[in-house]
């Protein structure tokens, strides 16, 4: 009876160890979702001859959720989404002047070394600019984004991730001629989000 009691007790703790497997968040078939979101406020100040005058101030709120799906193990592919409002004031003008932009485009991130990873971002977006002294002007973008990262485990499906970001868009006016100038921004910043993998 004790042996058989022994071998009961033993298939018991076997299965109990088989069912406990660790889970890999960059495993093919996990998802991942992130999302981001800043508040900027700034002000311009203009100095000159020892005087100081307010130019203006901005205010502007970005958000990007992201999802994407483990093709293989450490690679993953999905689509983000931007959207940014911003609303800025000028010094001796009524209006405010505000714009709002939406960007969508695929990445691919790819889990290069212990939690480092590396992603890629492309897509094209659009925004419309709008004030009573200026009108409203639209805007085609077309852009991308390199970022640099670090996956830190908060638990087996939350990660804290810092990067490090360069990004690089076009804006051109819509239905503008050949010879309308584009804008083209680029810009480098370090930021910092949560992964959930599911």
């Amino acid at each position: 009876m004790k042996t058989v009691f022994s071998i009961f007790i033993l298939l018991i703790a076997s299965t109990s160890i088989q069912a406990q497997d660790v889970f890999n968040q960059t495993t093919e078939g996990n998802w991942l979702a992130n999302g981001t979101a800043r508040i900027f406020s700034t002000s311009s100040k203009a100095k000159l001859d020892g005087n100081t005058n307010k130019i203006g101030s901005t205010f502007e709120i970005q958000a990007g959720p992201k999802a994407g799906y483990f093709i293989k193990d450490d690679l993953a592919i999905g689509l983000e989404v931007f959207v940014s409002l911003t609303s800025t004031s000028l010094e001796g003008v009524s209006d405010n002047i505000n714009t709002n932009a939406v960007f969508v485009g695929p990445f691919a991130r790819y889990y290069v070394y212990q939690g480092f990873f590396g992603e890629a971002t492309v897509g094209i977006g659009s925004s419309t600019t709008s004030a009573d002294f200026i009108g409203e002007q639209k805007s085609n973008t077309f852009g991308w984004r390199l970022t640099g990262g670090y996956n830190i485990p908060l638990g087996d499906h939350i990660s804290l991730e810092p990067t490090i970001n360069y990004s690089w868009e076009n804006q051109k006016p819509k239905d503008a001629g050949d010879f309308t100038p584009s804008t083209v921004v680029s810009s480098f910043f370090v930021g910092v989000g949560f992964t959930a993998f599911l």
